[in-house]
């Protein structure tokens, strides 16, 4: 199966997972055209072919089987042409000299006369929730196509300080009470309302109120700095305990934290579920049921399991001016779910048609090699 055109061709560690993990993938492909398929998956597919293999070769050694490795797995992609393959992607321009400036000559002030622990930083994401993520491995010359994507969102807006603690989520969806919130306790967010389940200036003012009665009930004094856009305008009414800053404009992807990899690996992750249960959902043959209150559920979860470290990571990055890495290189804090890969040939039958053709070739060979033997004993006997 190796077809890499190189100078110097090196096999795998094990030829039967090598051929066995290349038809898994093509059967995968023609089954399920248009589903994600990543390096994960992709190694816990051979992690299950190597024991089948190992099991069916040699049964009684099964005390310790050598896990793949993504080094392998990375290893197999160059050797077959295989390619990660990304369907968009997008890239930010930003006032770097105006961020490194208000990172140097006010925010230093602003911590001084607040502390870590009461510097926040607040930022909305969109999130398609029926979408799971967007790229897929395949042949290197061989076009992927996608397939429908739903457009129903919801808006989140997170908050997190410089000490890394986090603070409950505001979700808004397009509807004031949906029909799937009833019977629910909602405790772990707060959630909002607009029409096209966007954020405005009337929910962003409520929730500085609600936030502000919150700190003066603990007698906190806060400074929140999100960026200036106009849903983030304030009225005329001040504030007691929280006070409200904004970033210099066109600096928000590389002097806002939450920018600068938190929202990404959240989204990330939520998409890593839900390709997950779509594809759990397609191999028993049943409709995906994910409605918008599953979608809150799963979203608060996922934020709430942000780690501590990661967040402070991202102040520390973003306010020392550190560069921001792209959607494609970022990999802190992303547990891609290790989704199942099965094809039309079942596994155990992937790796019994690979031992056969293997074994015959063997068996070729072999008997090749005592035909060859043959010939020179007997031209030998000839010449004696």
């Amino acid at each position: 199966m190796v077809q890499a055109h190189t100078i110097r061709q090196r096999n795998g560690w094990n030829l039967y997972l090598e051929d066995a993990l290349y038809i898994c993938l093509t059967e995968f492909k023609e089954r399920f055209p248009g589903q994600p398929l990543t390096d994960e998956m992709l190694k816990e597919a051979a992690n299950r072919l190597n024991i089948i293999i190992v099991n069916k070769l040699d049964p009684e050694n099964l005390d310790y089987i050598p896990p793949v490795s993504s080094g392998y797995i990375t290893r197999w992609k160059d050797r077959n042409l295989i390619v990660r393959k990304k369907i968009n992607g997008e890239q930010e321009s930003a006032n770097k000299q105006a961020a490194y400036n208000w990172t140097l000559d006010f925010l230093p002030e602003l911590i001084e006369q607040f502390g870590e622990e009461n510097v926040y930083n607040i930022d909305e994401f969109a999130l398609y929730y029926l979408q799971g993520i967007d790229h897929t491995l395949g042949i290197k010359e061989q076009k992927e196509y996608g397939i429908k994507k739903s457009k129903k969102r919801i808006t989140g807006l997170i908050r997190a300080s410089v000490t890394g603690k986090k603070s409950k989520i505001l979700l808004i969806g397009p509807v004031k009470q949906p029909h799937c919130f009833r019977g629910h306790m909602i405790k772990t967010f707060t959630y909002n309302n607009q029409r096209n389940a966007w954020i405005n200036s009337l929910i962003f003012n409520s929730y500085l109120h609600q936030l502000d009665a919150d700190f003066r009930m603990n007698k906190k004094f806060v400074a929140i700095i999100c960026d200036n856009c106009s849903a983030h305008a304030t009225y005329n009414e001040q504030f007691t305990n929280i006070s409200i800053y904004y970033l210099p404009a066109n600096t928000t992807s590389i002097a806002q934290p939450m920018d600068a990899g938190v929202i990404h690996s959240l989204k990330k992750r939520y998409k890593s579920q839900i390709s997950q249960q779509q594809l759990d959902n397609i191999l028993i043959g049943k409709q995906l049921s994910f409605d918008l209150f599953k979608a809150c559920v799963l979203i608060t979860h996922l934020w709430n399991e942000t780690k501590i470290e990661v967040i402070q990571h991202e102040f520390q990055k973003a306010w020392n001016n550190e560069d921001v890495v792209s959607d494609e290189d970022f990999n802190e804090n992303t547990k891609e779910e290790n989704e199942q890969t099965r094809c039309a040939m079942t596994e155990d039958e992937i790796c019994d048609y690979i031992l056969e053709d293997q074994l015959d070739d063997q068996e070729e060979e072999d008997s090749e090699d005592d035909l060859d033997n043959e010939d020179e004993i007997n031209s030998h006997e000839d010449i004696i």
